[in-house]
């Protein structure tokens, strides 16, 4: 029996799945307190995904949907850096990453 992927429903599922991760995002960055550390780098780790769903999708649809899709993960890595650079500026996270790193060196 051979085992053959729907291309249909290989788009429909790289859609959903960016669309969960999209909710995902936004129920995190839209909560009324400010995000911590540890918040941005979730944040950039569903911002990414998001984008690299998006990316696969596109590849499945017409150029007009493709660019629409595109530019929507383009968005998505703009925002993904955003959270990249504010948990950097995070002194928890800052001091968190450092503990880490000596702990690494002193091997």
């Amino acid at each position: 029996m051979s085992h053959s992927i729907d291309p249909a429903r290989e788009r429909a599922d790289h859609l959903a799945l960016a669309n969960a991760l999209a909710l995902r995002y936004h129920e995190l960055v839209l909560r009324p307190e400010p995000l911590a550390g540890s918040d941005h780098i979730a944040a950039a780790a569903l911002a990414t995904a998001v984008a690299d769903h998006l990316e696969l999708h596109a590849d499945t649809v017409d150029n007009g949907t493709a660019a629409a899709l595109r530019h929507a993960a383009d968005q998505a890595r703009v925002e993904a850096h955003a959270h990249d650079e504010a948990a950097w500026t995070d002194q928890a996270v800052r001091h968190a990453l450092g503990a880490l790193l000596d702990g690494v060196t002193a091997r």
